[in-house]
């Protein structure tokens, strides 16, 4: 995954943020933005967290074991642009592990 999508949409909300803040503070008051804005932010966290549950993989670097992580390491351990920072369930070592592959071995086929 490509770092720019994700960069270009946080400058355009903070954006819009900073244009629509005063007229979004008049109408709603300072409470109800916070509020909002976490809420907003915990439903876009455990969204990213339950995604990345259902549709990645890990390979631990030390001994190549390819493995899911739930919903909740997703959502607790360090995430650092496609790499999860976990312990392989298989040989127990905490490292950076990165995304599989999804894409078959060429060798396989």
């Amino acid at each position: 995954m490509s770092w720019r999508g994700p960069a270009l949409i946080l400058v355009l909300v903070a954006a819009l943020y900073v244009v629509a803040r005063p007229w979004l503070l008049e109408t709603f008051g300072a409470a109800t933005l916070v509020l909002v804005v976490v809420g907003a932010s915990m439903i876009v966290s455990i969204a990213v967290a339950w995604w990345q549950a259902r549709n990645r993989r890990y390979t631990c670097p030390a001994c190549a074991h390819v493995f899911g992580a739930s919903m909740l390491r997703n959502l607790t351990s360090q995430n650092w642009f496609g790499r999860l920072r976990t312990r392989c369930p298989s040989c127990g070592e905490r490292s950076w592990c990165d995304t599989a592959s999804d894409r078959a071995d060429p060798a396989e086929t």
